[in-house]
């Protein structure tokens, strides 16, 4: 079937959902909406199955949806090019640590450093989502634009949201359309029963508890790999401000993983000084994750998403970051 070219244009804005430098939803809105596209092409590597819930990089979805929608509807035609800006991939300093040597270090510190912040319901971070156009006349996204989310809520399910800019930037140092730094981009109230979280119940504090936590929200298949799993972790580190006992045993879940290892010393987004960690998962090579511990707290900093090539739909250099996520 030949579509016309503003038929083609239709469904390339209904595919892609990120239609400005601005995206009003929330975190786990985003997971919801974007995350089962790229399960599907993990999926397609293995057994036919239910497609669970994956909380996979929402901001590459989002690529990965416009390339299947073009390849499923017009096989025949040259798919339009996805184009986007990114930014620096973080600069990571050789370390001699092992990676057990390193988990270890930050076991001991999370057990002998005082609570650094206040546990409980609710999360603050500062995140950052790929912004993709189809480049059919050699437009793209110029510019980075990261958004700071505020998620507080109650045993109740009630709670509130507040989505505020981050600092835009562009790579080249050219113009930059986008609100201010602290502008106030969405906020909602929720009534009880009402906030989108996944993990409404206490998380535990043992490794085999916070693993069966983890698996509990039908989040990952039995497959579920260290990718998997930094995923889910992500979307509980945006629900939740655990307590150092229950950040312990997330780490506990992460030293037993395999396909992981560790990268090196580096300085995450907001300038704190951590180690990393890169995870590669088998089943979706075109990524890679980049997890960040505090050098000195042993606390999880945050989580990276790495474009490292193998979707001819995305015309970006290779290896780009495409996703990250700094807790406070």
């Amino acid at each position: 079937m030949k579509l016309e070219d503003d038929d083609l244009g239709e469904l390339m804005r209904r595919a892609n959902p990120v239609t400005s430098a601005i995206d009003e939803r929330t975190e786990a809105e985003l997971v919801a909406d974007l995350s089962r596209v790229l399960d599907g092409r993990r999926a397609a590597r293995r057994a036919p199955s239910r497609w669970p819930w994956l909380f996979v990089p929402t901001a590459v979805v989002a690529v990965v949806l416009l390339a299947l929608v073009v390849q499923s509807i017009a096989p025949l035609s040259p798919a339009p090019k996805v184009t986007a800006a990114t930014p620096p991939l973080l600069e990571i300093a050789p370390t001699s640590q092992t990676f057990g040597d390193a988990m270890d270090t930050a076991l001991a510190q999370l057990a002998e450093t005082p609570e650094a912040v206040t546990p409980g319901r609710g999360a603050a971070f500062e995140g950052w989502y790929i912004q993709t156009s189809v480049d059919d006349d050699g437009g793209s996204v110029s510019f980075i634009a990261p958004e700071r989310q505020e998620l507080t809520w109650n045993a109740d399910l009630s709670g509130s949201i507040r989505v505020t800019a981050g600092a835009a930037y562009s790579p080249d140092g050219g113009d930059v359309n986008a609100p201010p730094a602290g502008t106030v981009l969405n906020e909602q109230s929720f009534a009880a029963g009402e906030t989108p979280v996944l993990f409404a119940v206490e998380p535990p504090s043992t490794v085999d508890e916070m693993r069966a936590y983890l698996a509990s929200t039908n989040a990952m298949s039995a497959q579920a790999d260290a990718v998997d799993y930094l995923d889910t972790i992500r979307t509980f580190l945006s629900e939740w401000t655990p307590t150092a006992a229950q950040e312990s045993a997330l780490l506990g879940v992460i030293r037993s993983l395999d396909g992981i290892d560790i990268a090196g010393e580096v300085t995450d987004r907001l300038g704190r000084e951590g180690i990393a960690f890169r995870a590669i998962s088998a089943t979706a090579p075109e990524f890679e994750k980049l997890l960040i511990l505090d050098r000195t707290t042993g606390r999880i900093l945050a989580l990276e998403t790495i474009y490292v090539g193998g979707i001819a739909e995305l015309d970006i250099p290779t290896p780009a970051v495409v996703d990250y996520i700094a807790w406070e």
